[in-house]
């Protein structure tokens, strides 16, 4: 089944109108009238200081989360370890 080029483009142009017309009605029903609006964030500007203060306080919780999740492993490892070798 070989379609000319104008076949293969009305059909592009058809399948791009039915998303069109389904993101339409989604948006529609979101609440959200335009397709390219970019949600305005309101948060505070920070200064150099302010922010690098802010990104070591993200640094240390994300160490501090790491740190825990291999405590947490190694005495679960452990703890299956010695109730295996308990069991034999």
């Amino acid at each position: 089944m070989h379609g000319s080029l104008s076949h293969f483009k009305a059909t592009l142009q058809r399948r791009k109108d039915r998303i069109d017309t389904k993101e339409k009605t989604s948006l529609s029903k979101a609440g959200l009238t335009t397709r390219n609006k970019k949600p305005n964030f309101n948060f505070p500007k920070m200064n150099n200081e302010e922010f690098a203060q802010f990104k070591a306080n993200l640094e240390s919780k994300k160490r501090k989360n790491t740190l825990i999740n291999i405590i947490l492993f190694v005495f679960i490892l452990t703890l299956t370890i010695s109730v295996l070798w308990y069991l034999n």
